[in-house]
């Protein structure tokens, strides 16, 4: 019923109803609402997977924006949507766990929440053919949105991460667009104390200006 309600709401919005999600008894939606809508749809069902070490369930994340995005590529073929879905878990996976899983978790931020905007970036990014530039400077704007606050009620909840992998998909065409991130937002985060990201453990080798 809470989905139902934020769904309802979403279809009396404004907005190009150019986005068709009839399927599943929905009115035409404009991108951002359209993706809003399937996270929170996804998110509903309680059995979006979850990984345990990260504490994310990455599908109510990563899949509203891949096949958003991929209804906009030229290029709409299976085998791209497939890498934007594979390159959104890896990126999503990495974020949880450098934020430290359950311990963000047990700290009182939702993990999920917390790489909404940023998993939903990578796999917007590459669903539209991105180059490793963009794809750096999507992650970037994504990782600037992202929700420091953890929601406690249901409605809060779905609200909070339809809006936020809705971000992550206006990061992407931002950047697609012509729009520069801030490459050094992880550094800048934890100096300011705001993040305990650890940059090792997402990073892994390479170096988010190094993607340029």
């Amino acid at each position: 019923p809470e989905a139902a309600r934020l769904n309802a709401f979403m279809a009396e919005r404004w907005g190009d109803p150019g986005f068709h999600l009839g399927w599943l008894g929905l009115p035409p939606l404009g991108l951002a609402d359209a993706v809003a809508s399937l996270s929170r749809l996804i998110r509903t069902t309680g059995m979006d997977d979850l990984q345990l070490a990260s504490c994310v369930t990455p599908a109510a994340v990563v899949l509203p924006a891949a096949l958003v995005a991929a209804s906009l590529a030229s290029n709409q073929q299976a085998a791209p949507l497939l890498s934007a879905i594979a390159a959104g878990y890896e990126a999503v996976y990495r974020l949880g766990l450098a934020l430290g899983g359950p311990d963000h978790l047990f700290a009182g931020g939702w993990p999920t929440l917390a790489v909404a905007s940023a998993g939903a970036a990578v796999a917007a990014s590459v669903a539209l053919g991105a180059a490793d530039g963009e794809l750096a400077d999507a992650l970037a704007l994504g990782l600037a949105t992202s929700p420091r606050t953890r929601p406690r009620s249901e409605p809060s909840r779905l609200f909070a991460l339809g809006a936020a992998v809705a971000t992550g998909l206006e990061a992407a065409l931002a950047v697609q667009a012509g729009t520069q991130g801030d490459r050094d937002v992880l550094d800048e985060m934890a100096a300011r104390g705001t993040s305990v990201l650890d940059t090792a453990v997402l990073l892994m080798g390479y170096s988010l200006t190094g993607l340029g």
